[in-house]
């Protein structure tokens, strides 16, 4: 799914989100509310289907949100895979419950937010306003 809104950044480009998550519910709705508000907005279902997208795209994405559990490689995978070769998107990553080792792997891997499931979708928000604004970099939460 794809959608994107009349918004651009400073480059004429609307800034561009990447959501990896195997709930179909949760990417329509996060798909909408981004589009909405200004971004262009693509989500696959597995880390499998991303991780070819992410390095095959000459602009690349601004930030990605992925589910950090997902079946296959997973949502810890696929952001290891990207920080192993200096991938400068911005990374949100969600989970349904955030224990202390996937707390700390996450901080390991420099994801720069962890939002807890479910999310409200003004927090949501929230943050990919604030990390969108900071440009690309290499995470730290």
């Amino acid at each position: 799914m794809k959608s994107s809104c009349a918004l651009g950044n400073a480059k004429g480009h609307l800034p561009r989100i990447l959501c990896v998550d195997d709930n179909i519910f949760f990417t329509r709705i996060i798909s909408q509310l981004l589009a909405d508000s200004g971004y262009e907005v693509e989500t696959v279902a597995t880390a499998e289907e991303a991780l070819p997208r992410i390095t095959a795209h000459e602009r690349g994405y601004d930030l990605i949100i992925t589910d950090s559990r997902i079946s296959g490689l997973g949502g810890t995978g696929l952001i290891a895979a990207l920080r192993a070769i200096s991938y400068p998107a911005r990374i949100i990553a969600t989970c349904i419950d955030i224990t202390p080792r996937h707390l700390k792997r996450c901080q390991e891997l420099r994801v720069d937010r962890i939002l807890k499931k479910p999310i409200e979708l003004s927090e949501l928000l929230r943050a990919v306003q604030a990390l969108v604004a900071q440009g690309k970099g290499n995470g730290s939460i």
